[in-house]
């Protein structure tokens, strides 16, 4: 796959991340006020996370040769940490 391509496919998850963290966001508010304080402090970390992903995928975007290949490889590993964070915080939020 192409790099714009890779640019794109992880743009479009990025967006669908954002919606779930705004849910959990939403799913917060309803919350005892302890129990929302913390979840809303989880999705502020999660917010921090995506932040930072968001910033290595901007410096993706210049990358180019063998710098490139390095840089996809820790640009899916850390989407996936992301990914599973989001995920772990919405079971906890939900429980």
């Amino acid at each position: 796959m192409d790099k714009q391509t890779f640019v794109n496919q992880l743009e479009t998850r990025v967006e669908q991340l954002d919606t779930k963290i705004d849910a959990l966001m939403q799913e917060a508010r309803k919350k005892s006020d302890e129990l929302s304080t913390e979840a809303r402090q989880q999705v502020d970390r999660l917010k921090e996370k995506r932040s930072a992903f968001n910033e290595e995928l901007q410096g993706f975007k210049v990358k180019s040769g063998n710098a490139l290949q390095e840089a996809k490889s820790g640009l899916e590993k850390t989407w996936e940490e992301l990914r599973k964070t989001v995920d772990n915080t919405i079971a906890e939020i939900n429980h």
